[in-house]
């Protein structure tokens, strides 16, 4: 049978075998017609084959790479439980760590020696870094500077994994020639978190030969000679073993116990190359060391030798897991004879995630070449991503950053930062003011007048359109979701000198996504403010006005319809009274109409009795009694009514009057504190997406739980999804907020606040 990775199985579920046990070369790839065969334009670029699954897939025993999106946050599992086994699901009694889990949440990698010895230490595993730093500190290193040394080069593989992980993720540097578009899921993050095991491993074991391996020490500087043998003997000894390594890596029973790990992230980041369970680690080990023992036995080892072999293999393993084409490095390829013979191309190793059991080698792809498991649409590929591409265009929400320290947030800044809610207020705020501040600095003052692109995503659409030339195939039933990010803090839209310039970015937004033929663009936060545009409504009037009333090629969305809907639909049935703080805002607008219309008294807490009087006059007579001011929530009124909404922050004095047992609902921001146990308190208004019709989603929203995203979020997508054509800028129309509750929960949305 086949896998929907390509790799062949037999009726028992195991992985054919070739000659001598290794798995047979895959078959030749269906004619591409730059779709996937599902219909989508997703997967590899211009390769119908290894698009046919979906990010919801990963290795099984009976084939295919994949699993569903979702969050694994289970414990290491105790070491008085069972094993599990291939493929089996964890439970409360038997966990597992999650970077043994594949993204369907089952068993992979069981084999002996398969976790780290320093798993159970978790992040105290970098105390094994501290003997090295009190030997530099102390003063106590020896002649060649050894501990220094390992510190350095451990640092600087470091930051070269951070530098790729920047350029992977970063849309302005990788997003046009993006290799496999199916995205990355939370799955992958918390199985790949612990990455730089391998940093510490191969730290301590080239130490371990310079305490106890005779005459391993006293290296020169440099060795001009010595760097021309270690290159031969890793093209020679290291590829060839390598190759052959990989290879019976890939037999049914290798497979399932040690390089389904690896395999089960379907698409390739830089730091998925160095993911792999600990024996399987300690052969590659033993094998890279080839070049570095062999050049010390020839007399040819130098310092500048393990810098450059440890630092330059690290490169080239994270070039071919980088998961998008060089432009340069393709035109080189093509351009110099035999040279992918010599080096391989990113598109080269993505087939081997996608297709499995081809494209085996290291870095240079002549072994594949002579043993007849090259991939013969590795060039084609490599050459389609590198000429670049247009995504389908589809939804961009546009969010800000809150404070400083939100920029490390950023999807492409850190993997594992971005893939969590984001903490708010934390010790973390002050202890990265160096790092942060320069990085607020920089967003302010290089990209002034221009949103960037932070991630995207795509999400099923069950009703997609028909492709609009007139073919009888669909459009792709993905709709694409961009996240821009306008290069300001909150703190900034306070500004009253910056409401113009961030008038302009909001405007230059809307115009780039408009050429770009995007359908909807939301306003996330303070995007919207009614002080900044009137809720959109002041950036739609300009620009059509300057096109002589024209009207926009796309719609301008601010999404507090549903996010109304959302603060309407959190209260419980059957509540007869509300408290609504904030109630002459937008949305507290929205839901006194409603709820009056509804029979449910609003007391209205606002210092304006006029703003509040002109809202009672909008709703219907036979309601407007329900609707009753009130100048403060220490009203008498209040201390018997358990459902208060709150639109603006509660003081500890304010919160006081609510009963016991009451419940805090909210759409304010900042949240409220809370400062009553004896009382309840809602998460600001989100929305739970249908994950797994979402494909892509690898970070969280600001302080939002995994999957959740802003109701005003998700009110954009919905608009899209459903193909409405109207602006929802300026007031919310309040007889629109079932319609758009219920467009929410047919496409899968579900409250989560």
């Amino acid at each position: 049978k086949m896998g929907r990775g390509g790799e062949a199985y037999t009726n028992s579920g195991r992985l054919a075998s070739g000659v001598g046990g290794v798995v047979a070369p895959a078959p030749a790839p269906a004619p591409s017609d730059g779709f996937g065969s599902d219909g989508s334009d997703n997967g590899l670029v211009g390769d119908s084959f290894a698009s046919s699954g979906n990010d919801r897939e990963s290795m099984k025993v009976t084939g295919g790479v994949g699993g569903s999106l979702g969050n694994r946050n289970l414990s290491v599992r105790s070491s008085s439980s069972a094993p599990l086994k291939f493929g089996e699901k964890p439970t409360a009694n038997n966990p597992a760590p999650a970077r043994f889990l594949d993204n369907h949440g089952r068993r992979i990698a069981t084999g002996f020696l398969a976790e780290f010895p320093w798993e159970p230490l978790g992040n105290y595993k970098y105390l094994l870094f501290v003997p090295f730093a009190v030997q530099v500190a102390m003063g106590w290193d020896d002649a060649d500077h050894w501990a220094f040394h390992t510190l350095a080069i451990a640092a600087m593989r470091y930051l070269m994994a951070c530098a790729w992980h920047f350029a992977s993720r970063c849309e302005a540097i990788s997003g046009r020639t993006r290799i496999n578009l199916k995205g990355v899921s939370f799955a992958q993050v918390d199985r790949e978190e612990n990455w730089d095991d391998y940093i510490l491993l191969q730290a301590l074991v080239v130490q371990a030969f310079h305490s106890f391996c005779p005459g391993f020490h006293s290296f020169p500087l440099n060795n001009s000679a010595g760097l021309w043998q270690m290159l031969a003997l890793h093209v020679g000894p290291t590829e060839f073993v390598y190759y052959w390594f990989h290879r019976y890596l890939h037999h049914h029973s290798l497979f399932q116990k040690y390089h389904s790990h690896h395999h089960a992230s379907f698409v390739a980041e830089p730091v998925t190359g160095s993911c792999h369970p600990f024996l399987e680690h300690v052969g590659y080990t033993a094998n890279f060391a080839i070049p570095l023992l062999g050049t010390w036995l020839f007399g040819g080892a130098s310092v500048a030798m393990f810098y450059i072999y440890l630092l330059g293999f690290d490169f080239l393993n994270e070039l071919g897991h980088c998961n998008f084409e060089l432009p340069l490095l393709t035109k080189l390829l093509d351009v110099v004879p035999f040279a992918r013979y010599l080096l391989y191309s990113p598109a080269f190793h993505s087939l081997h995630h996608s297709r499995v059991n081809t494209n085996y080698a290291l870095f240079m792809p002549i072994y594949d070449h002579i043993y007849g498991t090259a991939d013969p649409t590795s060039t084609s590929l490599s050459q389609t991503c590198a000429a670049g591409r247009k995504y389908a265009p589809g939804c961009v929400f546009l969010a800000h950053g809150v404070d400083a320290t939100s920029c490390l947030h950023l999807p492409f800044m850190s993997r594992e930062f971005a893939s969590k809610p984001y903490p708010g207020e934390n010790i973390m705020r002050h202890l990265l003011w160096p790092v942060t501040f320069p990085l607020m600095l920089a967003m302010w003052a290089i990209a002034p007048l221009q949103p960037f692109v932070a991630e995207r995503k795509e999400i099923l659409n069950r009703s997609p359109p028909k492709r609009p030339d007139g073919e009888d195939k669909p459009a792709s039933p993905y709709l694409q979701l961009q996240s821009w990010v306008v290069p300001r803090l909150g703190w900034h839209y306070f500004l009253p000198f910056e409401h113009k310039r961030i008038n302009s970015i909001i405007r230059t937004a809307v115009l780039r996504a408009e050429s770009e033929g995007q359908r909807v663009i939301g306003l996330g936060a303070l995007n919207k403010n009614e002080q900044l545009n009137g809720g959109g409504k002041a950036i739609v009037e300009e620009l059509e006005a300057q096109r002589g009333g024209k009207r926009l090629d796309l719609c301008v969305v601010h999404g507090n319809t549903l996010t109304a809907a959302c603060v309407i639909k959190g209260i419980p049935e059957g509540t007869r009274e509300i408290v609504l703080t904030g109630a002459t805002s937008k949305l507290g607008r929205a839901v006194a109409l409603y709820l009056c219309e509804k029979g449910v008294r609003v007391l209205m807490a606002s210092r304006s009795s006029q703003r509040v009087a002109k809202i009672v006059a909008e709703a219907p007579e036979e309601c407007r009694h329900l609707l009753q001011h009130i100048d403060d929530v220490t009203d008498a009124r209040c201390a018997s009514v358990r459902q208060w909404v709150a639109g603006s922050l509660l003081s500890r004095k304010q919160q006081s009057n609510a009963p016991l047992g009451a419940h805090f609902h909210q759409f304010v921001v900042p949240p409220l504190t809370p400062y009553r146990r004896d009382c309840t308190y809602g998460k600001l208004v989100s929305m739970r997406l249908p994950v797994n019709d979402v494909r892509g989603l690898r970070a969280c929203e600001m302080t939002m739980e995994r999957g959740v995203v802003h109701a005003c979020h998700a009110g954009a997508i919905v608009h899209t999804l459903q193909g409405w054509t109207h602006h929802e800028v300026g007031g919310i129309d309040v007889s629109r907020i079932d319609t758009v509750w219920d467009a929410a929960l047919k496409h899968g949305f579900s409250l989560a606040s």
